[in-house]
């Protein structure tokens, strides 16, 4: 309560001590203070000025009420007028303090400001040297936003200072004042920040122009390798030999010195990557990130300018060593030109020797000679140029010191060799001119001669090419003349002489073609008597076309005949390829006759030589055409004898497997046999026969593979001679093999007959009857006459398996048919009823043998081929072989078997 009045007391005598200026400052309080402004009175200002007094220690705090009491109580005794003083006086050093923080904060914000400004700028600037990519893009906006963001910071800090400076004088409160302070400090930090990030985009920038200009040096340096290589390459080209020492020293410097500059554009390029890579982070956190300190932002910086440092002096390197690449390609340049000089000024010499050689003293002799003696002299400044250049490959330490004199060295060279092979031009071209007088007397030449041919000739197209020929031999004369006399007025000039060189070349050039043209109308009139040859030539080609196609429709009419067919449509493949070939060869003779004539003598003898080749060709295709056509011929006869073998191949087979089937039946009738209780002599008689009918059996099937193989080997003949013989085997083969079947089925008739004859013997077997077998005895009598119509068709089939008369073929001579008739007819009386008729249920002999032959022809019958079989075959190989050919080997075989 005590301090309350007191404090109440004080701000009475204060306002009255202080009330002269009330009004006045009560309204700059109202215009800075809103509390004041909404209303607040006088006498409450005292209390807002207590508590926003700054302690006495001169910190930001402010005191509370408290210690404003315990200030006042100290005082006891003073004047109350000593208390305004002593705050007014802290107030003013408390100002004082916030002023210099905020003016401090404000040059720290322009300076950072400044430097985010001047690291955009160089930023702007370094991407304009290089290609911006992509992420370049952002680096550039990052640092765009820094440096505004920064000079934003600046004008807050700024602001700041400026309401702290007015401040002054004026009662205020110190809190507001320290809040602008701050945050003008804030401002400036965050500025710092900006400017520290904007100068990290600006060394990153660096680094990637570092990158940039390392990778331009790579890229000179591999420029200047190239064309050491193409010097190099051009000078072996210039002389025909190997390269020069220096040049090769030159290309190995420069191509040792283009690794060594990638290797530190390599470098560059990698330290640059990182530090885009470092800046990257910050760029893709963006201006606003306030995570990291300014020192963190330091760090960053710090890394990224090492990075780029480090960028920046591989650049460099790469660079120097890019000077020394230039250098070893200029020496390479110089050394070219040295050389080119050199050949030029042989060149020359060679061309004014060859002018004296072509008209020793003729006026084109004596220049070349002279512009020749020019020509060395440029080559020697040339040599000595190239030989200074070279030295300064050895040049290791300063480089870019010598460029400049190397390439100076350089281009004298190749200043000199220019002149150099001016003056060889010169001389080459009086070359020409001397070969120009030549071909005017060429031209006269060949005018005589076609002359010469069209009076021996008397053809009207060779008379009208000697006329022209004598033409054209005058315009050769005129035009070198005219040549010679350019030559003259070129000898003296020292500018550019390309154009005047041109002309008189043209001029040479049509002069020697009018000499070509002379000559080339003496051989028009040389072809026009080679082309009468040519078209008779061509008459004889499509005769043998013709003949060819003859053969080769003969060919096509026995196509399906046999398996060689394949080789006659080879033939007369051949045939009609050579006949077509013999038909275009005279065709390109003719249509080369009507082409142009070519301008070299060499070519039109050529052009002459390839009508007569081409005619000669039309006659060897036709001769090869004919000669194919007979070997069709030849193979279409062959082919005519290949039926015949296949046919005695098929009866062959046949015969064999008659033979093989009566084999098997034989043997598998002495084995049951052999099982029986007949005697021993039955026995063996049985088994001989048997093992006769197998033996024959095998000879069968022996001679079959012959008959196979020799039908093999008739359509695998290449001559007639051959066919005919294969087919001769092949018929006696099948000859043997139904011989061997006919014993052998004799054989099995004598197997079965003795198997039918065997003695049985009659048991007691209860119920046993003999009068029911002899009733069936009888009864198998009258069946026998019932079958008499099954017996003859038996003796049919017989007939089919021994003769090839089924197929139209005879194979068989009149006696041989009689005597297997003969056989087949004593078996045909041996033969029986059927086997289950023949058994009786008693041991009773039966000696009746017509009922035993009646038994053996019915199990032969069994064992022969179908009827329906053989028809089948017949009808297959009419189908195949036709019935003309069939009729044709009938008669073959009828009258070979006849002979034997």
């Amino acid at each position: 309560m005590k301090q309350f009045c007191g404090l109440a007391f004080l701000a009475l005598l204060l306002n009255f001590l202080t009330r002269d200026n009330v009004a006045t400052r009560g309204e700059i309080v109202n215009l800075k203070n809103p509390n004041l402004r909404n209303g607040w009175s006088m006498k409450n200002l005292s209390a807002q000025n207590e508590e926003n007094i700054v302690n006495s220690h001169g910190s930001d705090d402010v005191t509370d009420k408290k210690e404003d009491g315990e200030v006042l109580e100290g005082q006891k005794g003073s004047p109350k007028k000593l208390a305004e003083p002593k705050v007014h006086a802290q107030e003013a050093e408390t100002k004082e303090s916030l002023k210099s923080k905020a003016q401090n904060a404000k040059a720290e914000a322009e300076k950072a400001a400044k430097a985010a400004e001047s690291a955009k700028k160089n930023t702007l600037d370094a991407l304009e040297k290089v290609n911006v990519p992509t992420e370049l893009n952002n680096v550039k906006k990052f640092a765009e936003s820094a440096a505004t963001e920064a000079q934003k910071q600046e004008n807050i800090a700024t602001e700041a200072e400026k309401k702290v400076a007015e401040a002054n004088g004026e009662v205020v409160e110190l809190q507001k004042l320290k809040d602008e302070v701050k945050k003008a400090e804030k401002a400036a930090k965050k500025a710092k920040k900006l400017q520290i990030k904007a100068q990290i985009a600006e060394q990153a920038i660096k680094a990637q122009v570092a990158k940039t200009e390392a990778k331009k040096a790579q890229k000179d340096a591999e420029k200047a390798k190239t064309e050491a290589t193409t010097a190099k390459e051009e000078t072996i080209k210039e002389t025909g030999t190997s390269e020069s020492e220096i040049v090769t020293k030159a290309v190995a410097t420069a191509t040792a010195e283009e690794e060594k500059t990638q290797k530190e554009a390599q470098t560059a390029s990698e330290k640059a990557d990182k530090a885009v890579e470092e800046t990257q982070k910050e760029v893709d956190k963006g201006i606003e990130d306030e995570s990291k300190e300014t020192s963190d932002l330091e760090d960053i910086l710090k890394s990224v300018k090492e990075l780029a440092s480090s960028a920046e002096d591989a650049s460099k390197n790469a660079k120097k060593e890019m000077t020394k690449a230039q250098i070893a390609a200029e020496v390479a340049k110089a050394e070219k030109a040295k050389i080119e000089a050199e050949n030029a000024k042989l060149l020359a010499d060679t061309a004014s020797k060859a002018a004296e050689n072509i008209a020793k003293s003729s006026k084109a002799a004596k220049i070349a000679n002279n512009v020749s003696t020019i020509a060395a002299e440029k080559s020697k400044v040339a040599t000595e140029a190239a030989d200074e250049a070279a030295k300064a490959l050895d040049e290791t330490e300063n480089p870019e010191s010598k460029i400049a004199e190397v390439t100076e060295k350089a281009t004298k060279a190749v200043n000199a060799a220019e002149e150099a092979k001016k003056e060889k031009a010169k001389a080459e071209v009086a070359v020409e001119v001397a070969h120009a007088e030549v071909a005017k007397e060429k031209a006269q030449e060949a005018k005589e001669a076609a002359k010469q041919v069209a009076d021996k000739s008397k053809l009207e197209k060779a008379i009208q090419a000697a006329d022209k020929a004598s033409e054209k031999a005058n315009e050769a004369s005129k035009l070198a003349e005219e040549a010679l006399s350019n030559l003259e007025s070129l000898e003296k000039e020292t500018g550019e002489i390309v154009e005047k060189v041109n002309a008189i070349e043209q001029k040479v050039q049509t002069a020697k073609n009018a000499a070509i043209e002379a000559h080339k109308e003496k051989t028009k009139a040389e072809i026009a008597v080679e082309v009468a040859k040519a078209e008779e030539a061509k008459k004889e080609a499509d005769n043998a076309k013709v003949a060819a196609e003859k053969a080769k429709e003969t060919a096509e009419k026995i196509a399906k005949t046999s398996k060689s067919t394949e080789k006659i449509t080879e033939e007369v493949r051949k045939a009609t390829e050579f006949a077509k070939t013999a038909g275009d060869e005279t065709t390109l003779a003719a249509t080369k006759a009507e082409s142009e004539i070519p301008s070299e003598e060499k070519n039109q003898k050529e052009l002459l030589d390839s009508i007569k080749q081409k005619a000669e060709s039309a006659f060897q295709a036709s001769q090869e055409a004919i000669k194919a056509k007979t070997e069709a011929e030849n193979f279409l006869e062959i082919a005519k004898e290949v039926p015949k073998a296949e046919a005695a191949k098929e009866e062959a087979q046949k015969a064999a497997t008659a033979a093989e089937e009566a084999k098997t039946e034989a043997l598998k009738i002495a084995e049951e046999v052999n099982k029986s209780d007949a005697s021993e002599s039955e026995k063996k008689k049985i088994e001989t026969a048997a093992n006769e009918t197998a033996g024959e059996a095998e000879k069968a099937a022996t001679f079959a593979k012959e008959a196979a193989d020799a039908a093999k080997d008739t359509n695998e003949a290449v001559t007639l001679a051959v066919a005919k013989e294969k087919v001769e085997k092949a018929l006696k083969a099948a000859k043997e093999a139904k011989k061997a079947n006919e014993k052998a089925s004799y054989a099995l008739i004598r197997t079965k007959k003795q198997y039918a004859l065997e003695p049985l013997e009659i048991t007691s077997e209860a119920g046993y009857n003999i009068t029911e077998k002899e009733e069936q005895v009888k009864e198998e009598i009258e069946e026998q006459k019932d079958k008499a119509s099954e017996e003859e068709e038996e003796d049919t089939l017989q007939t089919d398996q021994t003769e090839i008369d089924e197929v139209d073929i005879s194979v068989d001579n009149e006696e041989e048919e009689e005597g297997a008739a003969d056989e087949q007819s004593e078996g045909e009386k041996d033969t029986p009823e059927k086997e289950a008729k023949e058994e009786q249920a008693s041991g009773e002999q039966i000696l009746d043998d017509k009922e035993a032959h009646k038994t053996l022809a019915e199990k032969f019958k069994d064992s022969n081929p179908a009827k329906t079989e053989g028809d089948k075959i017949l009808e297959t190989l009419i189908s195949d072989v036709g019935e003309d050919t069939l009729k044709n080997m009938q008669q073959d075989l009828h009258q070979y078997f006849k002979g034997k």
